[in-house]
């Protein structure tokens, strides 16, 4: 197993318990489907094609130790094109946290990647929680279903908000 593939693997398995994704409801899906595109790919399930944002609350799931920043963006999107459903393309991938409390070396490799860093100081209770919660609804608003969000967090607060998203026909 290459250095890349162990990265990867560890980077899936760390996170899976972690990220909040759930297969879209089939109900929900045949009642939406004229405003949804799907695609049949090899007898498999529906696909939706349209814009996926990823929220990443790296102060709740951060990178494991043994991961180079550098891979993070790549394992994510990789961990996403696993995705039994999902098929759009990332549009939005953007981490959450107090940056100041990071290495430089972790904001510079998840930056070169195209990780969008968020700097949410560390003054306020729950201010990164509350800045994706912001970005999350913003990105619904410009991005009509069928799109796609992907939390990456250990923070139960989304559950409400991601609930209410699947209702309004995004897939989470």
């Amino acid at each position: 197993m290459s250095s890349e593939d162990k990265a990867m693997a560890i980077c899936v398995t760390s996170l899976s318990p972690k990220v909040m994704v759930s297969e879209p409801d089939p109900n929900r899906m045949m009642m939406s489907r004229s405003n949804m595109e799907y695609s049949q790919t090899n007898g498999q399930a529906n696909a939706v094609l349209g814009p996926v944002a990823i929220f990443w609350d790296i102060e709740n799931c951060p990178v494991p130790s043994d991961v180079r920043p550098e891979d993070v963006a790549s394992n994510v999107r990789m961990a996403l094109r696993m995705h039994p459903v999902v098929r759009g393309a990332v549009t939005m991938l953007s981490a959450y946290g107090d940056f100041n409390a990071f290495p430089r070396r972790l904001r510079e490799g998840c930056q070169r990647t195209g990780v969008k860093l968020v700097d949410v100081p560390n003054g306020r209770k729950d201010a990164a929680d509350k800045a994706i919660l912001v970005d999350m609804f913003l990105f619904a608003l410009d991005n009509h279903p069928p799109s796609s969000i992907m939390l990456i967090s250990g923070d139960v607060d989304f559950a409400p908000a991601l609930h209410i998203l699947g209702q309004r026909g995004y897939t989470i």
